[in-house]
């Protein structure tokens, strides 16, 4: 990466180990794992043409700048700030898919509601606990989520 994004171009194995492959801009820059020959023809190939590799030196420049640690930097922060954006919206859906839910004939005919624990220390620690609004809750053990517990519903 430090080499091309010098402007050098590269030439990588096309190695199904090795995670180099995605660099490559084209063929060109490519060889055949294990083989010699092919290596020594793709080197020889930009040896041969030094226009083209005058034009792809710059194009090796430009990705290189896309791995820059500022770019990282840029790209996690407009991650981040999408993700804030998108909050609220995502707390509608959930709360309009626990509405739907909540008001589904079937699920009144259930005697529970799985709620998530916000104390992991109250998952493990203990069977009953009373929470602060007085309703009990009881420690639900189950293999595939561990992090839920059986509630009472309020009638």
């Amino acid at each position: 990466m430090e080499a091309f994004a010098c402007g050098l171009v590269p030439v990588i194995s096309n190695s199904p180990k090795s995670a180099t492959v995605q660099f490559a801009l084209d063929d060109r820059s490519l060889f055949e794992a294990d083989n010699p020959d092919d290596l020594a023809r793709k080197i020889d190939y930009w040896i041969e043409n030094p226009e083209m590799k005058a034009i792809m030196s710059t194009k090796y420049a430009m990705q290189g700048n896309t791995y820059r640690v500022s770019e990282s930097a840029k790209q996690a922060g407009l991650m981040f700030n999408d993700a804030i954006n998108d909050f609220p919206r995502r707390m509608v859906v959930m709360a309009d898919s626990m509405n739907a839910t909540l008001s589904d004939p079937a699920f009144e005919n259930q005697e529970t509601l799985n709620a998530p624990v916000s104390n992991s220390e109250q998952l493990h620690n203990a069977d009953t606990v009373i929470n602060e609004d007085k309703t009990q809750v009881k420690q639900e053990k189950s293999a595939v989520d561990p992090e839920f517990m059986e509630v009472p519903q309020k009638n």
